[in-house]
């Protein structure tokens, strides 16, 4: 297996969704306390999400990441907002284009940028009440907490006024043939400016040639660490890349097959440490 032949790994990649939170939208004990050790017994870790900074950053915190974070799919690489390792934005003339485009399919939206995105629906107070776990609801509420709401009547005049460019555009449909047909209009016009990733329940607009594995690349190069020194673990198709790209790639077994497919190795899903799992596998035990 790739991946087993070097076993000095110095960089740990983690995407969040699907992978690092359960399917309660938490991070197991375990997984978080094996995150931590390993942290400090050397291992650098990293989140490479499609979340926002704003939003990720307070996971990092909770696990004491210290290195620069990969968020919104690899468009914005930072420890603090201020000074980023790298941004790309999606500029305001072709997000207007865009969310006209959008807009008229009557779409769900989220422009992702930080301190706050913009999203055209709002929030139900229910999903609140109907979070279980604490730490669901803490992550929960900085997810509503770091979002503004702008009615799709409001939503070009806002974006043409306060020259929004977001690093990201989320969109999400449950209809596959709408989504099919949207990203195929989206392409044709704007092929050389965009790429596109579809995550199974909509699909994601980002600058070109953007995406995890890039970002994972930048980061990399930052702290002198060779692709072969790097586990990735991710869990949906806007993980592939990066899967693909580091020494070890992993897929959690709560991954579509495509992604278990293109992996090195599945390991647990989920809701059963699949994270932790690695860890002792891949870093304690090859250590020994």
């Amino acid at each position: 297996m790739k991946g087993e032949q070097d076993l000095a790994y110095k960089l740990l990649a983690l995407d969040i969704d699907g992978t690092l939170f359960s399917s309660k939208k938490y991070i197991l004990p375990q997984t978080k306390k094996m995150i931590r050790n390993v942290i400090k017994d050397g291992l650098l870790v990293t989140l490479a999400t499609g979340r926002s900074y704003s939003f990720a950053k307070e996971i990092a915190k909770d696990l004491n990441i210290k290195i620069p974070i990969i968020t919104h799919d690899g468009a914005l690489i930072a420890n603090c907002l201020e000074q980023p390792l790298f941004i790309s934005k999606l500029p305001n003339e072709i997000v207007q284009k865009m969310i006209e485009m959008i807009t008229d399919f009557q779409l769900d939206f989220e422009l992702q940028q930080d301190p706050y995105s913009i999203i055209n629906v709002r929030y139900p107070w229910k999903n609140f009440f109907n979070t279980k776990s604490l730490s669901a609801l803490k992550y929960k509420f900085v997810e509503y907490r770091s979002s503004k709401f702008i009615s799709n009547q409001d939503m070009l005049s806002y974006i043409k006024l306060n020259r929004i460019e977001p690093q990201k555009i989320s969109i999400v449909a449950e209809n596959e043939k709408k989504i099919q047909f949207i990203m195929k209009e989206l392409l044709t016009k704007f092929h050389d400016q965009i790429r596109i990733t579809y995550s199974g329940m909509g699909f994601e607009i980002l600058p070109k040639d953007i995406s995890k594995a890039f970002g994972l690349k930048v980061l990399s190069s930052e702290l002198g660490i060779d692709s072969t020194e790097i586990i990735a673990i991710g869990d949906n198709h806007n993980d592939i890349e990066m899967i693909e790209y580091a020494g070890l790639g992993v897929a959690m077994d709560n991954a579509p097959q495509k992604v278990k497919k293109l992996a090195n190795y599945v390991t647990r899903s989920n809701d059963e440490n699949g994270i932790a799992y690695v860890i002792q596998r891949f870093y304690y035990s090859l250590k020994h």
